[in-house]
Parts: structure tokens; sequence; C-alpha cells
């Protein structure tokens, strides 16, 4: 397992920078990245987990540049608020600038299909998640992978989020 924290800062990867993972062959290796922001916004940046899991922990995250991609094939994604209360946006501009703001770019270019499952959010967010802006008619869930939308269960302070979906012709699926 490889765990990189900047809990208070910032991780800043380079322009065209490529993160592998190489393990024997039958073990798996797991990323962690958790900091305020992860800035890979200079492009050309690669991060393969090689089948284990990803896991980008952050209240911003900057992903959305040419040549950029997140895969790690038969392994999993997670991206999940450093702060409970950060809201995660899927194409909404209402995150643009504060929060986790995953655009269609992101989605449909960076993060690169073959996982097991991706998910936004963790059991301890509290922020909500909204997908598309509202009345939207934008199809931006047209994923090949798993995908899984989290928020808190707890109660008071601790309650979880909402998770809103807009759209013409929003499916949920293996519910």
């Amino acid at each position: 397992t490889i765990n990189v924290s900047a809990n208070n800062g910032s991780i800043v990867f380079l322009p065209n920078a490529r993160v592998y993972v190489a393990v024997a062959p039958g073990h798996l290796m797991n990323i962690t990245l958790s900091a305020k922001t992860i800035d890979m916004s200079a492009g050309g940046y690669g991060l393969d987990g090689l089948g284990g899991t990803l896991a980008l922990v952050t209240d911003r995250l900057l992903i959305d540049s040419p040549g950029n991609y997140i895969q790690s094939t038969n392994g999993y994604l997670s991206i999940a608020p450093l702060t409970p209360s950060t809201a995660i946006c899927v194409n909404n501009a209402t995150c643009a600038n504060a929060g986790i703001n995953l655009t269609q770019i992101g989605l449909n270019q960076v993060i690169k299909s073959g996982f097991y499952g991706v998910t936004f959010g963790s059991t301890a967010a509290t922020g909500g998640i909204l997908v598309n802006p509202t009345n939207s008619t934008t199809e931006i869930l047209n994923l090949t992978n798993s995908l899984y939308l989290l928020q808190s269960t707890g109660v008071g302070l601790a309650k979880g989020g909402d998770i809103s979906l807009y759209g013409d012709d929003v499916q949920a699926l293996n519910i």
C-alpha cells in the first residue's frame, strides 16, 4: 500500500508524469492520495493501479487536462471528500470553485473503463452529491464502469447530504 498525504496542503503533479504500481504477480498494490487539493491540471498525467484500488481523498480535485488518465483494470476507484461536508458535483458548475467537481471530460476521458467499480463520496460524507444541472437534458453518466454514490446514513450533524440526479433518462440499475 502506498499512502501519500498532505492534509493541510496540496499534491501537485508535474506535466507528463506517470505513476505505475509494479508488484509481484498475484499481489495487488493500493494507492491512496490524501490532500486538501489534488492537482493534475498540468496535463499528461497518468495514474495506473494495475488492478489495485486507487483512492483520491480531497476537497478539490483538478483532473480535467489533456492526456490525463486514471485507470486500474479490474481494480476500484474511490473519490471521497477529505472534509465530510465537502460537496461533490458531477457535470454541475456548483462546485467549480469549491468542492469536488467532476466534469464530462473527467468522467469520459480521464477516468478510463475497466474498473470493477467507481465510488463518489463515502459513508462519512455529508456534503451531498449533485449530478447534472437542474432541468438538464445532458447525458453524462453513460459510463462503462459500475458507479456508486455514497453519503452518510448518520443522524443529526452526521446526517448525509442529498444525492440529486437530473436528466431526461435517469436509470438506477442493480440497486
